[in-house]
């Protein structure tokens, strides 16, 4: 058994500790929080601060437990076979219980309040089942946590479920497997029915994506703003909202035309289920036919199907009262699947864009053939996807395909930088800590250059994404203290674009040693690298993907081999010893931004796929 006590939580790790151990460190516990875990469980940083604040929040709380992501042996994280865990225990007859007397079951981080802990007679085997029985707990949902809350009340013990239940629920869980597996491989061949509704005529086109604004997406934002400022009638479907707060200017311009889809106003939903139902039942079926016979993401059930063909309903009804005439999806991932739904549904014209993930991650690989067939036209922004999207769809659909850079505003970026006082060598990497960033590699090849003798300062600008790369963000840190950079290497977090723009004013060299992740998720044209060539900054860089469009060996700046630190670090080394090189490469940099990305060229010829739609 492993303890640590802070002012706050005491954390007592268990491992095969008797209740009888727990019990004596409760004794001499002067915390008034105790904090269980298990020898092999990983705590992210910021995690326990989190259960203290909920708990804190709620003075009534006994418990607060953090559903914890279950990792397999590739350090991947699900978020389904979590979800698919949490429905499993909710469904045993006697529910709840295994939450205290077997939390393993979730892997979940338990706080304690030490008090309510004592007043129940301390750790046992029964304390679960006997406190839920006697009613002295009680449960409620709160978002990512789950609070067993202590009531003043006492409830009669939780019946046992009659037998004509369980058998209903066996009979339930036979027909969500067996019989709605074979139900999808019968209708796997069935087309998507034809819109045979008349196409309206006009431009008003509407966006339809998951999230709008996305911090890490501001290359969509600045094109819908250039599209809009093109003179296109434009509007953005949006499911939800994601990080307001950091929006930069352009996404801050969009919001009073974004018509967020979620949550469901329900009583629109049963028009719009009228309407369409109504008007063609059969195109329904068939439609509906069609979504339960195609694989749309990597693991379905007929409740997603349900739930899909409500949201394409809900979608079309939008569309149709807004008066859109086409629709498009800046990626092709689900929501692509369901703009192209919904424009069959309203007999509107539907368009996609493939990018990054939504075309090489593993889990991402589904339904696209029929994604790009049904497109009026599919937009991608280099040449090496324009070659990855023609082994995916025949050749009747390549002249289709159209490729388009991404652009930023170059009035955004004064490459006049300031002359620096400080003496420090400064690096700059603005990525997401996830794998294909490169980032491991990145740290490894400055603990070289720090043992040369070289005085660095690294700033690195970006969030974790904690839910499918939690033991990556891990992992980065681990390597980050074992390597000694504590001094060196800073982790400035998420910034908004202006305090992105501050960073690269400061910065000597800009390095982004990208790599395929190992669930094949890649950067294509990573946006941070053509805003720092805009800013006139040398760049690093691998030769991966469409890296090489972006960056010209030994002209605009430097490319070395993928997951290689030595190389990585000798690229480094030779722009610190030389700034006449810095200064040419990063002059070079802006020009090659000036010529291939910028917005208000490249907008144009989405302004041309528009006209002939």
């Amino acid at each position: 058994m492993n303890v640590q006590t802070s002012s706050k939580v005491t954390t007592v790790w268990l491992g095969d500790s008797p209740p009888s151990r727990c019990n004596a460190i409760l004794a001499h516990c002067e915390s008034p929080f105790l904090a269980v875990l298990w020898p092999d469980d990983v705590v992210l940083p910021g995690a326990l601060e989190a259960l203290v604040e909920t708990a804190q929040a709620n003075p009534a709380s006994a418990l607060v437990m953090g559903l914890a992501l279950d990792v397999d042996d590739r350090g991947r994280a699900s978020r389904y076979q979590t979800g698919k865990l949490w429905r499993a225990c909710r469904q045993e007859p006697d529910p709840y219980a295994h939450l205290v007397t077997a939390p393993q079951r979730l892997g979940g981080l338990r706080l304690f309040r030490t008090a309510a802990l004592r007043a129940m007679g301390g750790f046992d085997t029964s304390f679960g089942r006997r406190a839920i029985q006697q009613g002295c707990i009680d449960l409620a949902g709160r978002g990512e946590a789950i609070l067993l809350r202590q009531v003043v009340s006492v409830r009669p013990p939780l019946r046992r479920r009659p037998r004509w239940r369980s058998v209903a629920k066996r009979l339930q869980r036979w027909l969500e497997g067996p019989v709605y597996v074979k139900a999808a491989a019968l209708l796997a061949g069935v087309p998507l029915p034809p819109a045979s509704t008349p196409r309206p005529h006009g431009r008003r086109i509407a966006y339809y994506t998951w999230h709008f604004p996305v911090l890490s997406q501001t290359f969509i934002h600045r094109e819908i703003s250039a599209l809009r400022s093109a003179g296109l009638d434009l509007h953005i479907l949006a499911e939800g909202a994601e990080d307001v707060d950091l929006a930069d200017a352009d996404a801050r311009q969009l919001l009073d035309r974004v018509t967020y889809t979620e949550p469901w106003d329900r009583a629109r939903l049963a028009r719009y289920r009228r309407r369409f139902l109504g008007a063609r039942p059969l195109f329904s079926i068939r439609l509906l036919a069609f979504i339960v016979g195609h694989r749309y993401h990597e693991f379905k059930s007929w409740q997603d199907d349900l739930r899909l063909f409500d949201k394409a309903m809900y979608v079309a009804g939008l569309l149709q009262e807004r008066n859109f005439t086409h629709v498009h999806s800046p990626w092709a991932d689900l929501s692509a699947f369901v703009a192209l739904l919904a424009a069959r549904l309203t007999g509107i014209s539907y368009s996609v864009q493939a990018r990054a993930h939504d075309v090489h991650r593993h889990s991402y690989l589904v339904a696209l053939r029929e994604k790009f067939e049904s497109a009026e036209f599919v937009v991608t922004n280099t040449r090496y996807n324009v070659q990855h999207l023609r082994t995916m769809v025949p050749a009747s659909v390549w002249p289709r395909v159209h490729l388009i850079y991404n652009g930023v505003n170059l009035e955004q970026f004064n490459p006049n930088r300031p002359p620096h006082t400080d003496p420090r060598f400064r690096i700059l990497c603005v990525a997401r800590l996830i794998e294909q960033k490169g980032l491991v590699c990145l740290l490894k090849a400055i603990r070289r250059l720090l043992d040369d003798g070289r005085t660095l300062q690294v700033d690195i600008v970006g969030a974790p994404e904690v839910d499918l790369y939690a033991c990556y963000h891990v992992e980065l840190k681990r390597l980050h203290r074992r390597l000694g950079l504590a001094e060196h290497v800073h982790w400035l977090g998420a910034m908004p674009f202006e305090a992105v723009l501050a960073c690269y004013q400061r910065a000597d060299l800009f390095v982004l040693p990208c790599v395929i992740a190992r669930d094949g998720s890649r950067d294509i044209t990573p946006n941070a690298l053509i805003e720092a060539m805009a800013m006139g900054l040398p760049v690093v860089a691998t030769t991966v993907t469409g890296l090489p469009e972006i960056v010209d060996a030994d002209v605009n700046g430097l490319l070395v081999p993928p997951d290689d630190p030595a190389a990585l670090a000798d690229a480094i080394a030779r722009l610190q010893a030389s700034p006449e090189e810095r200064h040419r490469l990063g002059a070079n940099a802006r020009r090659k931004v000036e010529a291939r990305f910028d917005i208000h060229r490249n907008i144009q010829q989405y302004v041309a796929l528009y006209a002939h739609e």
